[in-house]
């Protein structure tokens, strides 16, 4: 499943990677991916996700990355 996909079945993740990819030069990414990011998140994909498409491992590894990838974190 590619980032896209992920996406178009749940458009809040790409407004979270939207605000993520303006704080990619804070300097308290710890902080942020564990107490904003991460929890949204996963409500968002994987075994919490409400859409039974975005329950897999896959989707949520991918969403992580791409969540990582722009805070540059």
């Amino acid at each position: 499943m590619t980032w896209e996909q992920i996406v178009s079945i749940e458009p809040r993740l790409g407004k979270l990677a939207e605000r993520a990819s303006k704080e990619r030069f804070a300097a308290n990414k710890d902080e942020l991916w564990s107490n904003k990011y991460k929890p949204e998140l996963t409500n968002l994909v994987g075994y919490y996700s409400d859409n039974g498409k975005l329950q897999t491992s896959e989707a949520y590894v991918v969403a992580v990355r791409k969540i990582c990838e722009l805070l540059r974190y």
